[in-house]
């Protein structure tokens, strides 16, 4: 629920936590991707070792990587937002 009074320390937190969920999101469908790839190619034995590498690989290094660029930026946007609508 969203609370009544906006909140720019709330919107920070939840801008750093929706940046970092997208690439969870985005680790999730690569590796569908991939496992179904492995699926049509016929190689069943290769299914779960597909995901489990795309989402490591975008998710996990993904993260490693690009949190000096995506912590900031989502800190940014949720305490901006949040500010701008108590402003209003």
């Amino acid at each position: 629920m969203l609370p009544e009074e906006p909140a720019p320390v709330r919107g920070a937190l939840a801008g750093i936590v929706s940046a970092f969920g997208t690439l969870i999101v985005l680790g999730v469908l690569q590796g569908v991707v991939n496992s179904l790839e492995a699926i049509f190619d016929g190689a069943l034995n290769d299914v779960v070792s597909e995901f489990i590498i795309a989402f490591a690989v975008i998710a996990l290094w993904g993260s490693l990587f690009s949190a000096i660029l995506i912590a900031p930026l989502g800190v940014i946007g949720g305490y901006g937002y949040e500010r701008y609508l108590a402003q209003r």
